[in-house]
This record gives C-alpha cells, structure tokens and sequence, in this order.
C-alpha cells in the first residue's frame, strides 16, 4: 500500500518562508496538512540531549490516519539565526497498515528507515506516495531483553504500571526513549497500543499534548514540562518509583515474566490473547493467573513484587494508588 506523507520544515520559496509544511504528497488532505502544520516543531524542539538520535513522534489525526514521523537537526538555518534546522518527516497510515506491524509506530519507522524513505536533507519539490512493506511479531523479543538487561524489570514493569494509570506521562532516564518506549508498546496487546501517543524527543508544547513524552535531565526544564501540560512524572535515573510499584493487575503479570527473563513466553502470551481495544488488562492477567495456576507454572515466574526489589524506594502503594485509564485509553 501506498503512503501520503509530508515534510515540515524551515526553507525560503516562492510561496512561504520560515517553518511551514515545506512538501507534501497530493492525497495528504488539507485538514491533515494543517493539522501536520500546528504539530510541526519549530526552532530549538528538539531538547539538547536528544539532538543526536533525533525523535520518533506518534499520534491519531482528525481524519483517523495515524501519523508517525520523525524529527532530525538537518544542517544549517537559511536564516542564518543561528541554530540548526529542524525537520520532520511524517507518514499518514491507515489503520489496516499499522495492523500488519502490530500497531507499534516503531515498526512502522523502522520499515521506512530501512527502507531509505525518511528524508533528513532539504525537502524535494514535490513529494509522491511512498510504499511501506513488510510486517512485524507483536513482542521484538530481543530489543526487550537488552532494555531489561539496562534497566531492570522493576523499573520497566514500573513503567508499565504508570503508564497504563495516568493519563499522560513524563520519562527520565539515561538513554534514549526509542527502544524504551517500543518495549513499552510490546508489553501490552495490539489492541491497546494506538491509544498511547507519544513522542521520544520533542520539546514538550501545549499544540503537541502527547501521552508519553521523554523529559530533558535539566531539572528547570522538567518542571517547566511538567506544569505546562500536568505530566506524571516517573524518573528511572535513581531509586524505582513507588507510587507506581505493580502489585497486582497486568503489569504485576508483566514484571514476573520479566524478572523472570520469560521473554519468548512474553511474546507468545501477548500473541494468543483473543482481546479488542475495550478488553480490561486487569482481568485478563487473572485468567492468565488461573490458567497458570491449574497448570502449576514454576515459582520463580510468579513471585510478587517485593519491597526489596525497589531499592531504597520503600513500600509502595502499588498500580492501584490512581485512579486507571479507561479500557481505550485516551479517546481519538
């Protein structure tokens, strides 16, 4: 299938200058493109410590495409105002199309980077459809075990935990936030992925209201973040965040296969679950608990969450301290 997409950027022509959708495919329609355009990063979005990987951005338009783009300092201002040129390059994709990758963007991007589809020099005059093949498992087993391997299964499932119970969310941690939040994707079903907005990079702004955002370390920086759009914040650079300890429910689930190092059986669990959008995760774990149960399924998988496990953070209250998300998540 074939993909609209468009480029926004800062570039002199004939009929603008400054940064404005600079290309776009004809099928991208005219409320897409402005929408595409109140997204669009400007000048210094990218936070300083992510200027090198860029950032890979995630949410539902109006018209129902999902857009998947991705944010790079591509060479010099014209303006010469100092400061690199930003650019993002987004990609309208049906919901059929996303289907085939598991409804994880990240696949999606990794598809057209591999691709060569992603343009990171000066826009072209016009852009055509673009096409995107390919598919993806559900669970990238081995992009989980090395961000289990860097941070810990606490720290992931308390990840998890936090981003299933808050309606938006704000990561610190010491790496990029790609991998981080692809695996935080993989762990829950298909189904609840899309709801989860997201951007790994771009400067936190009210026009951008993404669920899961990565916060810069500059700790003025993150309260400015933090205030301006009431993120949750959850830091993985110190101790385990309590409040978001998974004590029982999906994300329990989750730690124990993790702490466990089941990841094969993380990926088979997610693939043979039979769930929609409104299916209730919590309730799922438990008939997975059960099943487990009646199939006597090894200790070591099913140990809870312990106090000791969360450093010096201290007894939490758990994944049940705020109030959950709905079923969907946040609506379209």
């Amino acid at each position: 299938m074939l993909i609209e997409h468009a480029i926004f950027t800062s570039i002199r022509s004939s009929r603008n200058e400054g940064y404005h959708l600079a290309a776009r495919s004809p099928g991208v329609l005219e409320g897409e493109a402005a929408e595409l355009s109140q997204w669009g990063p400007g000048h210094e979005s990218l936070y300083d410590e992510c200027a090198t990987w860029g950032a890979v951005s995630y949410h539902r338009l109006q018209s129902g495409r999902l857009c998947v783009s991705r944010t790079v300092l591509a060479g010099q201002e014209y303006s010469g105002r100092g400061g690199a040129r930003v650019s993002t390059h987004s990609f309208l994709v049906p919901d059929a199309v996303m289907t085939r990758f598991a409804n994880n963007p990240f696949r999606v991007m990794e598809a057209l980077e591999a691709a060569g589809r992603v343009c990171t020099a000066a826009p072209p005059r016009r852009l055509e459809p673009v096409p995107l093949v390919g598919r993806a498992s559900a669970v990238n087993t081995r992009q989980l075990e090395r961000v289990t391997d860097a941070i810990g299964a606490e720290k992931l499932a308390t990840l998890l935990c936090a981003a299933l119970r808050t309606p938006s969310m704000g990561t610190t941690a010491t790496g990029p936030a790609a991998p981080l939040f692809a695996c935080l994707l993989d762990l829950v079903p298909p189904t609840h992925r899309l709801p989860f907005s997201f951007s790994t990079g771009l400067r936190v702004s009210a026009r951008r209201p993404y669920r899961l955002v990565m916060l810069p370390r500059n700790p003025e920086e993150q309260r400015t973040a933090i205030r301006l759009v009431h993120l949750t914040p959850v830091d993985l650079t110190s101790d385990v965040p309590s409040k978001f300890a998974p004590q029982s429910g999906w994300a329990l689930k989750v730690y124990q296969l993790l702490k466990a190092r089941r990841f094969q059986l993380i990926r088979t669990t997610i693939e043979g679950l039979e769930t929609t959008a409104d299916s209730d995760l919590d309730v799922l774990s438990e008939q997975l608990r059960i099943r487990d149960d009646e199939q006597d399924a090894p200790a070591n998988v099913l140990t809870p969450f312990a106090a000791s496990d969360r450093g010096t953070a201290g007894t939490g209250i758990g994944c049940h301290g705020d109030r959950p998300m709905p079923p969907g998540g946040i609506a379209r």
